[in-house]
């Protein structure tokens, strides 16, 4: 299991944002000061979430990132990173053309060699 946790300061008070996502599953969860505001679920065709909540007047997102060997978190508050100061950029899908392409590369081997691995 994936843990992340950042303590912030708001002008209510300090709060504890913690993000828990499964190693293996593709639940993920999200609790502040201990109090669950934000389950959810990610799928193998995602690279990454955006997950929103509100924190008195604030509009907190976690962010993750998938790349091929490593995940990313990030805590934006009002639309700027924590860690960088930066605004966030939200994640932009995979178009739905984009599968095409894929299914065709994935094909064309597969095609060529008449459904066998050259030996």
């Amino acid at each position: 299991m994936t843990q992340n946790v950042w303590s912030i300061n708001l002008e209510n008070g300090s709060h504890t944002v913690e993000f828990e996502r499964g190693l293996w599953s593709t639940k993920h969860t999200i609790r502040v000061d201990g109090q669950v505001v934000h389950e959810g679920r990610s799928y193998a065709t995602d690279f990454g979430t955006d997950d929103s909540f509100q924190i008195g007047t604030h509009t907190c997102t976690v962010h993750t990132r998938s790349y091929w060997t490593k995940t990313e978190y990030d805590l934006s508050i009002d639309g700027l990173s924590i860690t960088t100061g930066q605004p966030v950029l939200p994640r932009i899908p995979l178009p739905k053309w984009a599968w095409i392409f894929i299914v065709a590369c994935v094909s064309i081997p597969l095609i060529t060699l008449g459904g066998t691995l050259a030996g």
